[in-house]
């Protein structure tokens, strides 16, 4: 009888070992990210050190990736069925590996209660095109394009640097990149990569310089070269072909090239995102005179505004724990000092109400402003075969003299709309 008591003992004791033991075990959540600005990296191993820390069931373990990594990534991963628990993406690689099931649909985390803590564009980035899936949760987000200029070159060339607040016409551009211009020192009036081989930044362009061509009438889609839209062609087709201010020459060329050349004095103008401050700032001495300002289009309606942020793979064994970590990596006051480094802003209302983000030191006013017409840029099912199939080609054709911005926006909206009714079997 004791020998049998004392088993029991035993055996309960080690039940119990066995039972704290696991309550004890962590849960690996595997973070792909895609980080690169100086200040990001900085500022993501705090991040990461401080959820460890105040999570003790539960440890990230952060994989630094590469933009140009991560559809490969994505495709090996997701084919495999091994994708890391989070991944850093935005809207165009999350629709697509969406769609394909690789994705969870982050709707069964987003409670009332959880909505009401963000701002609108968290959630619109990975909002597919049917309004149905969430595909990712933005954690920062930004105006795709603003102009950088150096004003000691401007005021060298004669031309009076514009006030914080103001918004140059395309003329007031376009005079101004003719004065800088100088091929003989190479000396330029705007970097921008609209002039690569494939002009594959070019629809883009349309929203970022003021312009939108899908248009939603009642129940039915349609593609829209509205006059705004002719405007933009118009004025790259001057600046290409006519002026010859931006030139081919200055497209394509590595990050630090860019920022250097600006630095040097060799580009009036760069249009890019708010991460090119940053490069700038750091690169730069204090002598250099430069600033930011909105796009030229004092008549615009749009400006592409993108979130970037996190997804979370449906291949994940932790749905759970993989959601505490985005969540923290979306909201906790640690996040701050990561967006302002990259010149971007918070999605949780709460952050983005702190003074850091509401000032005009470092240009944030200027993108506040210029977000005002902010709207992520269609998920047209026909958008990738439009940009590919006929943006592409027939704006080179218009880069090389070859078709009027009139022709182009013509043969556009035609072949978009044929793209659009097949698709809806019409």
């Amino acid at each position: 009888m004791k020998l049998t008591i004392k088993l029991f003992v035993i055996i309960m004791m080690l039940i119990a070992v066995i039972g704290v033991s696991y309550a004890q075990e962590k849960v690996t959540i595997d973070v792909y990210g895609v980080q690169w600005l100086p200040g990001h990296l900085e500022e993501m191993p705090k991040i990461i050190a401080k959820f460890n820390e105040t999570h003790p069931n539960i440890r990230i373990n952060y994989i630094q990736g590469q933009w140009a990594a991560l559809k490969t990534m994505m495709t090996t991963g997701a084919a495999a069925g091994n994708l890391p628990d989070l991944i850093n993406l935005e809207t165009s690689t999350a629709m697509e590996f969406g769609e394909r099931g690789a994705l969870v649909d982050l709707n069964e985390f987003l409670t009332d209660e959880i909505r009401a803590q963000l701002l609108p564009t968290a959630i619109e980035g990975g909002l597919d095109f049917n309004e149905e899936h969430v595909w990712y949760l933005g954690d920062e987000w930004e105006v795709n394009s603003l102009v950088y200029y150096n004003a000691g070159l401007l005021k060298d060339s004669g031309i009076e640097p514009p006030a914080r607040d103001q918004i140059w016409s395309y003329e007031q551009g376009r005079e101004a990149m003719k004065k800088v211009t100088d091929p003989a020192f190479d000396r330029w009036g705007l970097m921008q990569n609209v002039t690569m081989d494939v002009q594959e930044w070019f629809i883009p362009a349309l929203w970022c310089w003021g312009s939108d061509i899908f248009v939603k009438e009642g129940d039915n889609w349609r593609v829209k070269f509205g006059q705004e839209a002719v405007d933009v062609l118009k004025f790259f087709n001057d600046l290409v072909v006519v002026d010859k201010s931006l030139s081919s020459e200055t497209a394509g060329i590595s990050t630090e090239g860019m920022v250097s050349r600006f630095i040097d004095g060799k580009l009036g103008f760069v249009s890019w995102g708010p991460w090119f401050w940053d490069l700038v700032d750091r690169a730069a001495g204090e002598d250099l005179e430069w600033g930011v300002m909105h796009p030229w289009n004092e008549k615009k309606t749009v400006t592409q505004v993108e979130a970037t942020g996190y997804a979370m793979a449906a291949n994940t064994k932790h749905k759970k724990e993989a959601w505490e970590v985005l969540w923290f990596l979306m909201t906790d006051e640690t996040k701050k000092p990561y967006n302002k480094k990259g010149r971007m802003f918070p999605t949780s209302k709460v952050l983005i109400e702190d003074p850091m983000f509401q000032t005009q030191d470092d240009f944030m006013d200027v993108q506040l402003l210029a977000a005002q017409s902010g709207r992520q840029q269609t998920k047209h099912p026909v958008f990738e075969g439009l940009h590919k199939e006929v943006m592409i080609p027939f704006v080179g054709m218009m880069f090389n003299g070859e078709m009027t911005p009139e022709q182009v926006a013509q043969v556009i909206e035609n072949e978009g709309n044929y793209l659009i009714q097949e698709m809806q079997g019409r």
